[in-house]
């Protein structure tokens, strides 16, 4: 998975790992957060679809609650659909 990603998309792998789910791991009774805002084309969708398919394939969760706005949903949508096809899943 890591390969295909580029290298500021790994970093926000990185930096969402650590903020919203390295210390639920050490400890569940912390949940943190983040948000990701970097400036347009730089793969924030892609970056997040590849942290949501990291804890689901390894079962760290059993959901996911993502906050995004509106008119963003139906190109996420897209995205999820296009990448979990690169990643191997139909």
């Amino acid at each position: 998975l890591a390969s295909r990603l580029k290298g500021q998309q790994i970093e926000a792998v990185q930096f969402m790992w650590k903020n919203a789910f390295a210390d639920f791991m050490l400890d569940a009774s912390e949940c943190g957060g983040c948000i990701l805002a970097h400036n347009m084309g730089l793969g924030k969708t892609c970056s997040a679809i590849a942290l949501i398919h990291a804890v689901l394939s390894h079962r760290l969760v059993k959901r996911i609650l993502m906050l995004v706005p509106v008119n963003t949903v139906e190109n996420w949508k897209a995205e999820f659909s296009k990448w979990m096809v690169k990643f191997g899943h139909t």
